[in-house]
This record gives structure tokens, C-alpha cells and sequence, in this order.
């Protein structure tokens, strides 16, 4: 997304679209894959639901934050659209460097390997949506 603000024409700007939607096309297959391997089948419904509602509700924040963000036409040389892709690009960029070491893969490498087990996060087996 950063480098779609540094894009000088309409072509270049569809390519950089295009190499996002690639990059973001397995995001909500591979979340629901994830909370299947950490939730029973009965619980991925409530846990899905509250993750793309929290996702719709960014979106609509990240309407006020770009309306903020255009207020920066000029600077840098860069119009305010620019700048939007950029600084949201880069927020992006950082939290997903954080979320590297905070993500576990799995129950035996998570939170039940760090501290006492709990039956609320190790039990029984994973659910039908895992292969494992």
C-alpha cells in the first residue's frame, strides 16, 4: 500500500493495485483458517463475526483518518492521496513487523507452552476446518 503513494501515473497506479490484491487475496481465507485451529467448530462463527465486524468499523475510522491525512497536500512535493497510501501504508508495515512475534502458529508453541495449561485453551482437538 506505501508504495502506491508513490505512483506518477494511472498505469503504474493499477499496477501497484493489482501486486496488493495479490498480496492481500489469501488474507480472510487463511483467518479462517487460523481461528479454526484454535477454536472448536461451534465457537468460529462468534470469533469470525467479531474480526470482520472490527475490520468493517477500521474502515469506516479510516475515512477520518484520511480526511486528516489530505490535509498534508503539498508537503514533500507529494498530494494529499499520496500521502494517505503512504502513512497508512507504513502504519501497516509496523504493526505487521509487531504482530510477527505475537501471533503464535499453534497451542503447543503458544500461550499453553508459556504458562500453565488452561482447559479454556488446550483442550480436545482442533476443529473440522484443520488438517492437522
Amino acid at each position: 500500500m506505501t508504495l502506491t503513494g508513490l505512483c506518477h501515473n494511472y498505469p503504474g497506479l493499477l499496477t501497484a493495485r493489482w501486486f496488493l490484491g495479490v498480496a492481500e487475496a489469501g488474507l480472510y481465507p487463511g483467518v479462517n483458517y487460523y481461528l479454526g485451529c484454535w477454536y472448536k467448530g461451534s465457537e468460529i462463527g462468534a470469533r469470525a463475526a467479531i474480526f470482520f465486524s472490527a475490520a468493517a468499523l477500521a474502515g469506516s475510522f479510516g475515512g477520518l483518518l484520511a480526511a486528516a491525512i489530505a490535509q498534508m497536500d503539498g508537503v514533500g512535493g507529494k498530494s494529499g492521496w499520496a500521502w494517505i497510501f503512504i502513512l497508512e501504508g507504513l502504519a501497516t508495515v509496523f504493526i505487521g513487523i509487531f504482530c510477527w512475534w505475537m501471533v503464535f502458529d499453534w497451542l503447543d508453541t503458544g500461550l499453553c507452552s508459556l504458562a500453565r495449561p488452561t482447559p479454556r485453551l488446550c483442550r480436545g482437538p482442533p476443529s473440522t476446518t484443520t488438517r492437522r
